[in-house]
């Protein structure tokens, strides 16, 4: 049967490969489709298009978005929208520069732990992609020698409460569930076991929400399970994902490694009327 991996990233957030690179990946691991999620971008998705008419593989168009909601820290998928959408673009536009500031504050506290690290450091490791974030800092302090793992470096200086730590401008859910509608698409409630509590799924459904990731790395079988009838209870669309982001990263999965049904896809696109 047909699978699909609806929740990649690519280089142009903190992926480690392009675009072409994944897809090539998911032909070989004979994936139907594959959806590009990148954080807060989808400046990659045009490079993703062009390998899968080159290479014969369905690609699906979206994004992730960091939001709260009720003091708790939510991702939400949003598959399908149009990224030209000016409102769509000019929000995205406005997080990835608070990305970017963000790591400008983070190096200055570096500096007053006594390591001076360049943001052209982190630009580097980052290769040119759109959404800087902690992982891209992390890896620039162990090849400077500040560090031994990425591991290290979140522990010690860039998770919450410690030296190096800022906050980062994150959206409501209720907004970003709004805003993926508006531009022409679909929203996700993205890998719930990691941040969102159950109590809140039927609350996020009143703006909108449309499916829930049932299908994650992190979720155990009994998660899945869970998922899945809170999916068909609220009448959810089931989707899921590998949620890759390169074999030398945290994310030990690889394109494919979970994927769901095309039919979980065909779900999608109908209701967003592609």
């Amino acid at each position: 049967m047909a699978e699909a991996d609806l929740h990649v990233h690519t280089s142009f957030s903190d992926g480690k490969l392009t675009p072409y690179q994944v897809i090539e990946t998911a032909c070989s691991r004979g994936l139907a489709a594959v959806g590009i999620t990148d954080h807060d971008t989808m400046r990659g998705i045009p490079q993703a298009l062009w390998a899968g008419r080159k290479l014969n593989m369905e690609v699906v168009p979206g994004v992730e978005l960091s939001t709260y909601y009720i003091g708790k820290e939510i991702h939400i998928l949003g598959y399908y929208c149009q990224a030209e959408n000016p409102l769509l673009k000019k929000t995205l536009s406005i997080i990835r520069m608070d990305r970017y500031n963000r790591i400008i504050k983070m190096l200055a506290l570096l500096k007053k732990s006594g390591i001076d690290l360049a943001i052209k450091d982190v630009l580097e490791v980052a290769g040119g992609g759109e959404s800087l974030g902690r992982p891209h800092l992390a890896v620039a302090l162990c090849q400077k020698g500040f560090c031994r793992t990425p591991g290290e470096a979140f522990h010690r200086f860039l998770s919450k409460g410690k030296p190096a730590f800022v906050k980062r401008l994150k959206i409501s859910s209720p907004v970003a569930i709004q805003l993926i509608r508006r531009s022409g698409g679909i929203a996700v409630l993205a890998h719930p076991k990691l941040y969102c509590k159950d109590s809140i799924i039927p609350l996020l459904t009143r703006y909108g929400l449309a499916g829930i990731e049932v299908f994650h790395p992190d979720h155990r079988r009994l998660d899945c399970r869970r998922y899945y009838l809170f999916a068909k209870k609220l009448h959810l669309i089931v989707t899921g994902g590998s949620d890759f982001h390169g074999q030398d990263t945290a994310s030990l999965a690889a394109p494919g490694d979970v994927a769901v049904s095309y039919y979980c896809l065909e779900a999608l696109k109908k209701a967003v009327g592609v």
